[in-house]
């Protein structure tokens, strides 16, 4: 099954998603989309289970998932083992030749019932069990369709187990000298993050530097930035504003009450990231 998890693996790499991404998308637990692209298999529940997982994650990575599906049920069918014929020795009496032909065959007779006997039970049960009524599939179908939603519920409760292990992101008042202040934000950083800056006035401006890189904003227009949340520092310059708001990740950064006399100010975010909260 190796083949199957490495091409589903090579989609996700090429649309970007990351294990978690396809994790949250799909609510399938990280170990079994794990266990699917290393090939191993045996830690899913049942092949049922596999497939339904291996068909949600070829369409969230945009893969044909009749394709893989397919892949996966004839790898199945050829790890199946095959059954071994029995072979049933007959062993007839040896007469004298001078019985007869017909001496010989009353003899064997009953062996002979007795087994054509047996092979028509054989066959009876045989095509009984490849023959399902409909209303036995359907209830097969639906008892297993309820099976995914139980472990559907039990993937989503995982998941929000997870994120409730998250920090949510925080913006406090690191120092403020003059009209030079900074944040510190903390906890889990969005992806992508988003700041705003709005001001008003005619001569307003303002310009947002993200890592180093500005982005200009007209007078009495509205600016965004939308950067990664692997940044370690954005700062914001503005002047000739009458009133200044800048929101950080829909999160509002209140400034101190003494910067709205100035109508100029520098503003520092300085984001902390898992190293720097010792987060291994």
């Amino acid at each position: 099954m190796f083949d199957i998890g490495q091409k589903l693996k090579d989609a996700r790499i090429r649309k970007g998603y990351s294990i978690t991404d396809i994790s949250k998308q799909t609510k399938i637990q990280e170990r079994y989309l794990i266990a699917i692209e290393e090939g191993n298999l045996d830690i899913l529940p049942d092949a049922f289970y596999a497939r339904t997982f291996i068909k949600q994650y070829a369409e969230m990575v945009d893969f044909d998932s009749a394709q893989i599906v397919r892949e996966f049920d004839e790898k199945t069918d050829e790890q199946e083992p095959k059954p071994k014929q029995k072979r049933t020795i007959t062993h007839k009496s040896i007469k004298d030749s001078s019985s007869g032909t017909w001496a010989t065959i009353k003899e064997s007779l009953p062996l002979i019932l007795l087994s054509c006997f047996i092979l028509a039970i054989v066959v009876v049960v045989y095509v009984a069990g490849r023959n399902l009524s409909r209303e036995a599939e359907e209830a097969y179908i639906q008892n297993k369709q309820e099976e995914t939603r139980y472990i559907e519920d039990a993937v989503i409760e995982d998941v929000a187990e997870e994120e409730a292990t998250d920090y949510p992101q925080t913006i406090e008042l690191a120092d403020e000298e003059g009209t030079a202040i900074v944040y510190t934000v903390a906890g889990e950083h969005p992806e992508p993050q988003t700041l705003v800056i709005n001001t008003v006035g005619e001569e307003a401006y303002a310009v947002i530097y993200v890592d180093g890189q500005p982005q200009e904003l007209d007078p009495g227009e509205s600016l965004e930035a939308e950067f990664s949340n692997d940044v370690s520092e954005v700062t914001v310059e503005v002047g000739g504003s009458e009133k200044t708001t800048v929101r950080l990740n829909e999160q509002t950064v209140t400034l101190p009450d003494e910067l709205v006399a100035y109508e100029g100010f520098v503003l520092t975010l300085q984001f902390e990231h898992e190293a720097d909260r010792g987060v291994e």
